[in-house]
C-alpha cells in the first residue's frame, strides 16, 4: 500500500529532485514487498508497479538528454539500472545502456561543437562512445561518431589558424591535427566495415585520407561512393 501511494504521488508531481525522491520511496516500499511477499499474493500488481517506475526513471533520463542536463541524465540512468538488477539481477540492460551511452556521446558532442575552446566536452563524448564501444565493438554509431568526433577537432584546428601565426605554430598545429585524424581513422574504417554500403562513411573515409594526405585512398573511397547508386534507387 505505500509504494501504491507513493507511486501516484509520484505520477502527480512535475519532475525534479522531490519526485525522485519520492519515487525512490515507492521503489523501496514496493521491493521490500516482493521481497517479504513469500506467497506471491501482491506479486503481479507490485511487478507492474515497480516496472513502471524503473521505465520512468529512464524515461526521464532521456527527456534530460534532450534538454542538455547530462549530469541528471546520467544520475538517473543509474537509477534505472540499480532499480532494474535489484528486482531481477540477472536482467540485460545491454541495448538500454548502450541506447543511452550513445546518445549521451551525442549530446556531449553538441555542447562541444558550441563550446571548442572547452575540451571538457570533447572527453566526455569520447568516453561516452568508448562505454558504448566497451559493451558492443561493433556498435556502428559509437565506431561512426567517435571517428567524426576526432576528424572534426582536427579539421577545426586547421581552420582555426591565423594569418599573422608564425611558421613553427602552424607546423605544430597541422602535427596536432594530424593526430586527430589518425585517430579517427581505425573507427571509420570499422564503422566501414560494419557496413560497407553507407554513404557518410566512405565520404568520410576519403576526407580523413585527405586529410592525411594518402592521395590514392582518398580517391580510392570517392570512387567507391560514386558508385553506390542514387539513394533513391537503394
Amino acid at each position: 500500500m505505500r509504494g501504491f501511494i507513493y507511486k501516484d504521488l509520484f505520477k502527480g508531481m512535475p519532475s525534479g529532485e522531490k519526485a525522485d525522491e519520492v519515487r525512490d520511496e515507492a521503489l523501496n516500499s514496493l521491493m521490500n514487498c516482493l521481497n517479504l511477499d513469500e506467497a506471491g499474493t501482491y506479486k503481479d500488481n507490485a511487478v507492474q508497479a515497480y516496472e513502471f517506475l524503473a521505465r520512468s526513471c529512464f524515461n526521464d533520463a532521456a527527456k534530460s538528454l534532450n534538454e542538455l542536463k547530462e549530469d541528471r541524465a546520467v544520475l538517473l540512468f543509474g537509477k534505472f539500472k540499480e532499480a532494474t538488477l535489484r528486482r531481477d539481477p540477472k536482467a540485460s540492460v545491454r541495448a538500454r545502456e548502450i541506447e543511452f551511452y550513445n546518445a549521451l556521446g551525442t549530446a556531449y558532442t553538441k555542447r562541444f561543437n558550441q563550446q571548442r575552446e572547452d575540451t571538457s566536452w570533447f572527453v566526455k563524448a569520447t568516453e561516452a562512445y568508448g562505454h558504448v564501444l566497451g559493451i558492443e565493438p561493433e556498435n556502428y554509431g559509437a565506431n561512426y561518431n567517435l571517428a567524426t568526433l576526432h576528424y572534426n577537432r582536427g579539421v577545426y584546428n586547421i581552420r582555426a589558424i591565423k594569418a599573422e601565426d608564425d611558421i613553427p605554430t602552424i607546423q605544430q598545429i597541422q602535427e596536432v591535427s594530424r593526430t586527430y585524424f589518425q585517430a579517427a581513422l581505425p573507427f571509420m574504417l570499422k564503422a566501414h566495415e560494419l557496413d560497407p554500403d553507407r554513404r557518410e562513411t566512405l565520404l568520410g573515409l576519403e576526407g580523413i585520407y585527405y586529410s592525411l594526405q594518402d592521395q590514392d585512398s582518398s580517391e580510392r573511397y570517392r570512387q567507391l561512393f560514386e558508385l553506390l547508386p542514387p539513394q533513391g534507387d537503394q
